[in-house]
């Protein structure tokens, strides 16, 4: 009857969040892997970055050297601070991608437990259906 009705609403409407969380994860999960792949590419600029100061600092004359040391430790600050800042985003997604898939397991959950209940209350309407198919049968 009604009460079904609105059980049934009630799981569509967990089946919808649950979709909607399913995507959210796979979205957060595509964004830690561009971070993270941009994380990478930042390294080995780095890398790179350091190798080449490393060959030029062998031929440069000490003036030169501690200018330029100048120069590349504001550009090592600027990438700590980028580097900082992508470890917090990154963070913060692992926590939301935590979050969801928490919230993914209790949903599952309670979608089990509601289409356990919905099932036992169909069985029980189809007993009372039948018991008063059969009551109907014996008045006739």
């Amino acid at each position: 009857g009604v009460e079904g009705k609105q059980l049934q609403r009630h799981w569509l409407n967990f089946q919808t969040e649950l979709v909607q969380l399913v995507a959210d994860n796979t979205k957060l999960s595509e964004t830690v892997s561009r971070l993270k792949s941009e994380y990478n590419i930042i390294d080995q600029k780095c890398q790179r970055l350091d190798q080449q100061i490393e060959k030029q600092m062998k031929v440069l004359p000490a003036a030169l050297k501690l200018m330029h040391s100048r120069c590349m430790s504001m550009e090592v600050r600027d990438i700590d601070g980028n580097m900082g800042r992508m470890r917090n985003d990154m963070s913060r997604l692992n926590a939301h991608i935590a979050k969801n898939s928490e919230l993914q397991n209790l949903l599952a959950n309670e979608n089990f437990n509601l289409e356990n209940k919905i099932m036992a209350e169909l069985k029980d309407l189809e007993e009372e259906a039948t018991r008063i198919e059969s009551n109907i049968d014996q008045a006739k």
